[in-house]
């Protein structure tokens, strides 16, 4: 379009898409102002629009490349430019910046350059065709969008792949053939049991693997690598725990140009587990085969038992009818009771004995109700229950009075009663069978009886063994040992006065010797008749006794442990249990071979249960059947306590010790418990002569004896000895703990001398009482008695110290000034 061109205004307005003021020295101000130079020199040739605009939009040129452009603004020289285009050239003669505008004419894209001339009031705008560029901007753009969306992709399948091999506990490894380099996730190191320092090469992989499965492994790669295949495998290796492990491979193999493998991408995964699932499976599969081939037999084998079985059944229908006439043959003539009764326990049947029984005929009985012949509540419970339950019945010794015929009096009966259940598993008929036992039940009320008798004579005869045991034993305690004692205390009352003579001090050394060695043979007599602790103690004190005793006579150290609450007051069966455990005690001692045993009792309802146990040399329990020599002893423990209705067991084997186990009842028919003392001595209570007080010196302080013994002897004797002591005064004597406790009261001693075992009122309950009502007086045990037992109870009870009888007599006095 030239100068002076017009035009009609038509087509679609303008638009400005971007507007960028042209700063003078920049990059883009430089090639603008070039090619304004360019196109002032060439305007109207410019094969591009070249336009001039002034300040109020009015077109004051526009060249020929312009008139496409003019036609779509529908405007012309001399008129205005369309608003959108007037703006920016406004702005660029305001600010006298260069600019740039890109205006759109159809399908055609201008980017124009604004250069103003602010002193003329106008701007020339020089354009060029930038579509081209445009689109290849814009397929740039949508290329970089199409290029995020496949990175998203590719990010979101990794994270996906990652997730997958996470999951399935794959580790991913790239092999490069060439350089034999490898990458390996930390999944590969943990598999193949490699640190992470560890070099990632081919040969280290194979190095990993267990020698076995190697070559076989190296040669599957070659096949991969050389044929059209991929790569696939399960081999071993050796963890780093020395465990084998099965690890699978798949991988897939890049080839060059020549088909040649170069690479290799793959996954590596544990398939232990399965490969043990595999073995098992296999197993399960031949333990399959070989039931699937047992079954096959069976059933051959049953097909061939069926058979046989048919035949068996013709021959048995043969014989049926032949036995069923044996069997009613039988049944009828058999001589046990027997009765054929309907479920409502009416008879169908009954044989000729059970007939017999109440003096009848067999056919009296078909169709009568059992309980209208023989009423019985309890029974008919019975029956009713055995038809409800479909289980048998048997009733044992039970009694029976015929109703009709009371005269006949009380029989036993044993019987049984045995439902027959048809095909639904109901009860259709009963068979009653009876046993009488009236005999029977009275001999066995007679053997009841007659075994009470031996349990009672058993009793008796060991009760009176024990008390001629115990006779014998007081005889020494009482008479001999007393008297012993007494001769000792005067013989030494003796050897003080006549301590001037050497040659009579010397026999009477002698002598007291040879009374303390009497007075111990005899202590140990009696203690072997009859252990005082026997019959003052509880069970458990008599075999903490027998267990010390052994010890210190044989060597035997024994463990007793004892159940809460045993006792036993049956003095008879106390007794009798002594001297069975002390039996079974030496028995150890003799045959065991052994330094240790254990004693186990315990209390059970109504028995006492003892063990007697050792590791021994054990033997062979059937001896005791012959009653050996070597086994008499225990032969008659058990013996007797077979006759106190007690038992002994003996488990015992050769080589791995033996242990007996003694049952007895806590009572015996006509047993009493532990019986009174026997008659008191008679007590006597004295105080001293006044001749004795005026030949002693009158000391500064003068100690107040009382003595109490129930021994005359050994009271005169013990006076006598203390008389020589000249701060010692004797006030009084008692012949029993009562009497002291009376003349405590009376006479205020200072100290107290008592015996242990005494009539009426024993030592340690006197010294309890005296203590309890007296604190200040002072009491100092004197007995025959040495066992620990007795010591511990009478220092329970209050004394100040326990003197032997047999010891020295210079204790006592001593004795009696240290208590002050």
């Amino acid at each position: 379009m030239t100068e002076g061109s017009t035009g009609e205004v038509a087509g679609n307005v303008p638009r400005q898409d971007k507007v960028a003021p042209l700063r003078p020295g920049s990059a883009l101000g430089k090639r603008s102002e070039r090619a304004l130079h360019e196109a002032t020199l060439f305007p109207q040739q410019n094969p591009f629009p070249v336009l001039r605009i002034r300040s109020d939009g009015m077109l004051l040129y526009a060249n020929d490349a312009s008139n496409t452009l003019l036609t779509a603004w529908q405007c012309r020289v001399g008129r205005m430019v369309p608003s959108d285009v007037h703006r920016p050239i406004a702005q660029a003669l305001a600010t006298g910046d260069l600019g740039e505008i890109e205006l759109a004419c159809g399908s055609t894209l201008y980017s124009f350059s604004i250069a103003p001339i602010r002193k003329e009031g106008y701007a020339n705008l020089y354009g060029r065709d930038v579509t081209a560029n445009k689109q290849a901007a814009e397929e740039l753009q949508r290329a970089h969008e199409r290029l995020q969306v496949q990175t998203r992709k590719l990010r979101h399948n990794e994270q996906w792949l990652r997730a997958a091999l996470e999951g399935g506990r794959m580790g991913l490894w790239e092999w490069n053939v060439e350089d034999d380099s490898c990458f390996w996730d930390e999944r590969v190191y943990e598999l193949i049991g490699a640190g992470r320092w560890t070099e990632a090469t081919g040969n280290t992989f194979f190095e990993h693997v267990q020698p076995a499965d190697r070559e076989r492994l190296r040669t599957r790669m070659r096949q991969a690598l050389t044929t059209a295949g991929d790569f696939e495998a399960e081999f071993r290796i050796v963890g780093p725990d020395e465990r084998t492990v099965w690890l699978a491979s798949r991988g897939k193999v890049i080839r060059d140009e020549e088909g040649r493998g170069v690479r290799v991408l793959g996954v590596l995964y544990d398939v232990t587990q399965r490969k043990g699932m595999e073995a098992k499976l296999r197993r399960l599969n031949d333990q399959l085969a070989e039931e699937v081939r047992a079954q096959t037999e069976e059933l051959a084998s049953t097909v061939r038992r069926l058979q046989e079985e048919v035949a068996r059944r013709r021959l048995a229908e043969d014989n049926l009818q032949e036995r069923s006439r044996l069997l009613e043959g039988f049944f009828r003539h058999t001589i046990t009771p027997l009765a054929f009764m309907d479920r409502d326990f009416n008879f169908v049947q009954v044989n000729d004995a059970y007939a017999k029984v109440d003096d009848k005929e067999p056919e009296d009985f078909v169709g009568q109700n059992h309980f209208a012949l023989y009423p019985d509540a309890e029974n008919q419970a019975i029956f009713e229950e055995v038809v409800r339950t479909r289980g048998p019945y048997r009733a044992l010794a039970k009694p029976f009075v015929y109703t009709e015929h009371p005269e006949r009096g009380v029989s036993y009966w044993n019987w049984q009663l045995t439902p027959l259940l048809d095909d639904a598993g109901q009860v259709r008929f009963l068979v009653l069978n009876l046993q009488d036992v009236t005999e029977r039940q009275e001999a066995m009320r007679e053997l009841e009886k007659r075994t009470s008798q031996l349990q009672r004579l058993t009793a008796e005869l060991s009760e009176a063994e024990d008390r001629e045991r115990r006779r014998l034993a007081e005889l020494l305690h009482d008479d001999l040992q007393q008297l012993l004692v007494g001769s000792k205390l005067r013989l030494n009352i003796l050897a003080r006065k006549i301590k001037e003579t050497p040659e009579l001090c010397e026999i009477v050394d002698e002598a007291t010797d040879l009374i303390a060695e009497s007075i111990q043979k005899s202590r140990g007599l009696s203690h072997e008749l009859s252990p005082p602790v026997l019959h003052h103690g509880g069970l458990v004190e008599v075999l903490q006794w027998l267990v010390e005793q052994v010890r210190a006579t044989c060597g035997l150290n024994v463990r007793l442990r004892a159940g809460a609450g045993v006792d036993l007051p049956s003095q008879t069966l106390k007794t009798f249990l002594y001297k069975a455990v002390r039996e079974m005690l030496f028995n150890v001692v003799k045959h065991a071979n052994v330094r240790q045993a254990t004693i186990v009792v315990q209390q059970r309802d109504r028995s006492i249960r003892l063990a007697v146990s050792d590791k021994g040399r054990g033997f062979d329990p059937k001896r005791l059947d012959g009653a050996s020599q070597d086994a008499f002893g225990l032969f008659t423990i058990r013996e007797r306590v077979q006759f106190l209705g007690g038992s002994l067991t003996v488990h015992s084997v050769p080589g791995r010790g033996s242990r007996f186990i003694l049952t007895i009842p806590l009572s015996v028919p006509g047993d009493a418990a532990v019986r009174p003392v026997s008659a008191p001595i008679l007590s006597a209570v004295t105080v001293p002569t006044a001749r004795q007080s005026m030949n002693r010196l009158a000391p500064t302080h003068r100690f107040r004896i009382l003595l109490v013994d129930d021994h005359k002897v050994m009271r005169d004797g013990l006076a006598a000895l203390l008389e020589e002591e000249s701060d010692i005064e004797v006030v009084g004597q008692a012949g029993n703990g009562r009497d002291a406790i009376t003349l405590t009261a009376r006479l205020k001693p200072d100290v107290v001398i008592m015996d242990v075992v005494m009539p009426i009122i024993d030592g340690e309950e006197a010294t309890r009482q005296i203590k309890t009502r007296w604190p200040h007086v002072r009491v100092i045990a004197l007995s025959m008695l040495e066992e620990d037992a007795t010591r511990e109870r009478m220092l329970k009870a209050g004394v100040e110290c326990f003197l032997s009888k047999a010891g020295p007599s210079e204790v006592i006095a001593a004795a009696i000034r240290r208590s002050s």
